[in-house]
């Protein structure tokens, strides 16, 4: 009796684990989703942009998003590699 309480109390700990980085995942998401629209305006601004300094700092925007949109996806292809094990 007692091994199948111990079996009882890591299942519910191993299924908050999984929980908790589904929900991560899903912030992960929305974050990345987010980052795309503000990288489509900013895409759309470029086209727009009259001066040289003005496309100078919106392509500097776009750089700087793109990294971070690149380092978010590797992070949510590792939380998705982890849950598939």
């Amino acid at each position: 009796m007692k091994s199948q309480k111990l079996l009882k109390k890591l299942k519910r700990f191993m299924s908050a684990e999984k929980r908790e980085q589904i929900a991560q995942r899903d912030s992960l998401k929305k974050l990345l989703k987010k980052l795309r629209k503000r990288r489509d305006a900013l895409e759309t601004a470029l086209k727009e942009a009259d001066s040289k300094s003005e496309r100078q700092r919106i392509q500097e925007k776009l750089t700087i998003l793109n990294v971070q949109r690149k380092k978010g996806l590797v992070l949510l292809q590792q939380l998705q590699d982890q849950q598939k094990t």
